[in-house]
């Protein structure tokens, strides 16, 4: 198994990304185990299995086969650069900081930062980066 992304040629040359996959594996742990937990870290979920009796070898051979997960629930990393302003002996005291937050959009990302600090007087938001999703 390898981290390549696996598509469909049709007649035109387009790319249609495969939406089932079958694996043929030695139902023997942790070969078995770990193949299905691979898999499943790549978001395929296991459908079937098929068992299949080779001359080749004395052990069980299954035939497993996968489907795509559809993930729409794909969460991203977020940088939120935010200040706060106060004043302090009379001074205007702005203190800027960085905060990490997990979310599925940058409008979410926004909503959770203004939802922590809405207590908070003089919060402000500058800027929001996402930085890597997963």
């Amino acid at each position: 198994m390898t981290n390549k992304h696996y598509f469909l040629r049709i007649q035109n040359f387009r790319k249609i990304p495969l939406t089932t996959k079958k694996l043929i594996l030695y139902e023997e742990e942790p070969y078995f185990s770990n193949a299905l937990n691979s898999m499943a870290k790549k978001n395929w979920v296991l459908v079937s299995t098929k068992r299949l009796q080779e001359e080749f070898s004395f052990k069980t051979i299954v035939e497993c086969t996968f489907c795509k997960k559809n993930v729409s629930h794909w969460k991203s990393e977020y940088e939120i650069y935010y200040s706060i302003n106060s004043v302090c002996n009379g001074k205007i005291v702005n203190e800027n900081s960085i905060w990490i937050v997990e979310a599925c959009s940058l409008d979410e990302a926004r909503s959770i930062a203004t939802k922590h600090f809405a207590n908070v007087s003089g919060f402000n938001i500058r800027n929001i980066k996402k930085v890597w999703s997963y």
